[in-house]
């Protein structure tokens, strides 16, 4: 057979089981190339509390993203979808040869995220080497003063894709799989009392270095970021503040920064965020679970010594203490 011949055998080939797995996956049907199998994705999360504080809103869930890795740690593919509908029924699909796998997932992974390297090969693009940043961090100043789009993370490992693990069903047949997703993105409300709260503009200031991370979910190494969000009074004569920022965890150290717009160098408030919420912990005999509580309420009450000092007084969702170090002017 001629070599013209033999690389026509070779395209209809690769045409035929291309079209076999796009018919597997699409058309609900069974007929998947030999040795694999159509793999249904489900997600699970911890619910929206009563309180807000903890748990996971799907309604801010868009965009899905799911990184399939070999046993090896090998790129295979990855799965994009956008306009989704996040809830119990929904589900990605793809067809996979037999075999042992790792998925990693990101949701909302657009626009304000990107991943590191930007293009993933097949066969070569690892596990080890990938990691998703914040864009900011390609910025020259590393500031974030926009509400960041909410960020999921999920992984499953040894995924096993066989033909003794699938469901028959009326709408063909598949082998279903459960990422139980977490949120890695935090909003912090932030509520100060005893300021001048119409006189006055401010600047709130969370710095952190927690911008990249590895596919296990686990930091990597990144410039200092600046989350920023001017500081408004409200009709009660309070001044409030929002900010999202990305992971908080017991062993960092993000610091809340207060400054009045006008005063240049002037410092109201600075305090280390991981200190106050570990003061508290120990206060009170509790344990915060950054893995299921995404939402904190901050409010700060200052008061003022005979001698101008101020003194603040720091209520996490609910939980009281002094914080005597850090009011300084």
């Amino acid at each position: 057979m001629d070599r013209n011949r033999c690389a026509g055998w070779l395209v209809v080939g690769t045409w035929l089981l291309m079209f076999l797995v796009a018919s597997c996956v699409y058309d609900g049907r069974s007929d998947c190339p030999p040795g694999h199998s159509r793999v249904r994705i489900y997600f699970s999360y911890p619910s929206l509390s009563l309180s807000g504080y903890d748990g996971i809103d799907p309604s801010e869930a868009w965009r899905a993203d799911v990184f399939v890795f070999d046993e090896e740690g090998l790129f295979v593919s990855r799965l994009s979808e956008e306009e989704i509908v996040l809830d119990g029924t929904y589900y990605m699909e793809t067809v996979l040869p037999y075999g042992a796998y790792q998925l990693v997932s990101w949701f909302n992974l657009h626009e304000h995220y990107t991943t590191r390297p930007e293009t993933f090969v097949a066969g070569e693009t690892t596990l080890s080497e990938a990691c998703i940043a914040l864009s900011a961090l390609d910025d020259a100043d590393h500031v974030v003063d926009y509400p960041l789009h909410t960020l999921l993370y999920g992984s499953l490992e040894h995924v096993s894709v066989g033909a003794d693990a699938m469901v028959f069903s009326d709408t063909g047949d598949y082998q279903p799989v459960i990422v139980p997703l977490r949120q890695d993105t935090y909003r912090l409300r932030f509520t100060l009392r005893g300021l001048d709260a119409f006189g006055t503009a401010y600047t709130l200031t969370v710095t952190d270095d927690n911008g990249c991370y590895y596919f296990d979910n686990s930091f990597a190494p990144g410039r200092e970021l600046h989350y920023i969000s001017s500081a408004r009074g409200n009709a009660r004569g309070e001044i409030e503040a929002e900010l999202t920022v990305l992971r908080l965890d017991h062993e960092r150290s993000p610091v809340v920064v207060l400054t009045p717009v006008e005063e240049e160098g002037q410092v109201l408030y600075e305090s280390d965020l991981m200190e106050l919420i570990l003061e508290l912990e120990r206060t009170y005999g509790i344990r915060i679970d950054f893995s299921v509580t995404y939402r904190f309420d901050i409010v700060i009450e200052f008061t003022a010594d005979a001698d101008g000092s101020l003194n603040a007084e720091v209520s996490i969702n609910g939980w009281k203490q002094i914080d005597e170090g850090g009011a300084i002017g």
